[in-house]
């Protein structure tokens, strides 16, 4: 599970995605470890499962972020 990490946090910081470093790796560590309970153990499938849930957690709150205005009130 470490490899797995450690592959999914180098592809994220790279890409600029892991700003917030602390809570992307929880986010990854969660979503390596549901896949590994679930009987995935091929470290770089996890890798890749980490990045998608992390990636698709990014994009939802980048759509949030846009359908608002500065005051926070929907557009």
């Amino acid at each position: 599970m470490d490899v797995a990490l450690d592959i999914a946090m180098n592809y994220l910081d790279r890409t600029g995605q892991a700003v917030m470093f602390k809570e992307v790796q929880w986010k990854a560590a969660m979503a390596i470890l549901t896949a590994w309970k679930g009987g995935m153990r091929h470290p770089i499938k996890l890798a890749d499962i980490a990045i998608k849930t992390v990636e698709r957690k990014r994009t939802c709150f980048w759509n949030i972020k846009r359908d608002q205005g500065p005051s926070g009130n929907q557009i």
